[in-house]
């Protein structure tokens, strides 16, 4: 598998630690009632850890998945590690909707 390939997290692959947390602005959705209080994301993190993509694995809608994608991508990470070395991975996330 090349080095910037992402790897699956399980086996040697150690998961990596999110550092770094930003909140999803939901300012434009304060008048909706929101049907589903938790998503789930898969991430791309890089052996820096970074977020170099984001997608919704169920999109709810696109006004909902935007603002938390657009979160995701500046979270910082403690990168994965496999036998001790940074790797990038796949990383599944469950983001709360918390539209107050």
């Amino acid at each position: 598998m090349p080095a910037d390939q992402p790897f699956r997290i399980g086996g040697e692959i150690v998961a990596p630690v999110i550092i770094k947390r930003v909140q999803p602005d939901y300012s434009k959705l304060r008048d909706r009632r929101i049907q589903a209080p938790l998503l789930v994301y898969e991430a791309t993190i890089t052996s820096a850890g970074e977020v170099a993509s984001a997608r919704a694995l169920r999109p709810v809608d696109p006004e909902i998945d935007a603002p938390v994608i657009a979160a995701l991508r500046q979270w910082r990470f403690r990168p994965a590690t496999r036998n001790g070395r940074p790797v990038a991975v796949y990383f599944t996330l469950t983001v709360k909707i918390d539209v107050q």
